[in-house]
């Protein structure tokens, strides 16, 4: 189902749970939103108000995937990237 996006800096603030297997439903609904919007690659399960560790992407062929209590383990060096965020 498609979400509202969530711009309370209180709410993105909060810390996000552990994901489960219980959380496929929400998955979904984020995959469902990102699909809906226009120039989006990644979305945040708090940015549709859930404080939980699920992200979605799309990837450079377009094929959406999703990461359950996704860690950063390893950095490849500086980059210069230009970011933005649908709800910041």
């Amino acid at each position: 189902m498609i979400k509202d996006l969530v711009n309370d800096e209180a709410i993105l603030s909060q810390p996000c749970a552990a994901a489960t297997a219980e959380d496929a439903p929400l998955a979904q609904d984020l995959l469902d939103t990102l699909a809906s919007l226009e120039d989006a690659v990644c979305l945040a399960a708090n940015q549709i108000g859930v404080a939980k560790a699920v992200v979605v992407y799309v990837d450079d062929n377009e094929q959406p995937h999703v990461m359950y209590n996704p860690k950063i383990l390893m950095g490849l060096g500086p980059q210069r990237l230009t970011e933005s965020c649908l709800t910041h």
